[in-house]
């Protein structure tokens, strides 16, 4: 038969499927030998693309090959999959990659991508290579290690970050299934943080009664030039966390420093002097937050705050104190909206 992709591209296929009888109609014989082969030439990958829901905004060159063996219960697969110099980007995210060249094989049970190399961003590139051992149709174990430099991400909600390391899937069998596992070390160059610390749940993130389908680890460095941005803070942090994600949920560990920046409360801006976010809780991604900051009453003298909001906390704690002893938080608040306070 004939495959007809967008733009005129075609490919071809032949082959013999055996079937059996069903309740209705014919299904699949599972065991009896199967021989498919599929052909695609060489041809646009905008074509490609029109006819699926996985990437737009597609150009270069693609082809490739399938070729099935075997039984459908135990299938036998050969064939290879190569992109050369495409652009695209894939469905609901916000990277686009562009001078993608790759090559797949498919050798019976082994998927070896034995190329993969793309471009992203001004200056992000992006390496992969490993293999995919099968079991019948499914991945059974994995090999893979890929590879960014300056790579945008910017499909985080409410993060943007350029980010360089490695990362690395491997396997692990879990109640008798294949569950891949993904670790890795990256910098984060720069990135800014678009919520409140405040909107942050102790339970995001939380762990559910369904078992993960991958686990990760995955080591963040973060040496500075990481903000918070909000309406109501500009805040750069500094430290190391480790991202997780497993039967717990999706979660941080680890100690972020707050080195400069400020903060506005009831319409005072309130300069960081010192603090720290503490990423303790397995399952939740809210850290435990100590914070001293300082800001002026309108003679210029200093007002402190000191905000806590630690593991059993609902709500953070904030305690005002002044420069001139002697002056209550409630008169500290009064100075801050304005109104007038007796010396103490």
């Amino acid at each position: 038969g004939v495959i007809r992709m967008a733009g005129g591209h075609e490919g071809s296929f032949r082959g013999a499927l055996p079937l059996t009888p069903a309740p209705f109609l014919y299904s699949l014989d599972r065991a009896k030998p199967v021989s498919f082969d599929v052909d695609l030439p060489e041809g646009d990958l905008a074509g490609l693309a029109a006819a699926t829901d996985l990437f737009t905004d597609a150009v270069g060159r693609y082809g490739g090959g399938l070729l099935v063996t075997g039984t459908i219960a135990e299938p036998h697969l050969y064939g290879d999959f190569h992109l050369a110099e495409a652009s695209f980007r894939i469905s609901g995210m916000e990277e686009r990659y562009f001078a993608v060249n790759a090559k797949v094989l498919l050798e019976d049970t082994i998927v070896t991508i034995s190329r993969l190399s793309a471009k992203e961003g001004k200056k992000g590139t992006l390496s992969c290579t490993g293999r995919i051992t099968l079991r019948g149709w499914k991945p059974a174990l994995y090999d893979l290690s890929a590879t960014a430099n300056e790579f945008v991400l910017a499909s985080i909600s409410n993060i943007l970050a350029i980010v360089s390391g490695t990362v690395n899937v491997t396997t692990k069998v879990e109640g008798g299934r294949p569950l891949p596992v993904v670790s890795g070390d990256f910098e984060v160059k720069q990135s800014e943080v678009y919520y409140d610390l405040g909107s942050l749940s102790p339970a995001a993130g939380g762990s559910t009664l369904e078992p993960p389908s991958w686990e990760a680890a995955i080591d963040l460095k973060i040496p500075g030039n990481t903000w918070i941005r909000t309406p109501d803070a500009r805040v750069e942090l500094r430290g190391d966390v480790t991202l997780y994600h497993d039967a717990k949920g999706t979660y941080l560990r680890g100690e972020l420093d707050l080195v400069r920046g400020w903060y506005n409360i009831y319409n005072n801006k309130f300069r960081i002097r010192s603090g720290q976010l503490q990423f303790v809780h397995a399952g939740g991604m809210r850290p435990i937050v100590d914070i001293e900051a300082e800001t002026q009453d309108p003679e210029g003298r200093r007002i402190y705050l000191t905000v806590r909001w630690h593991q059993d906390d609902v709500e953070p704690l904030l305690a005002l104190t002044h420069e001139d002893p002697g002056y209550s938080e409630t008169d500290i608040w009064k100075m801050l909206g304005g109104g007038t306070v007796s010396a103490p």
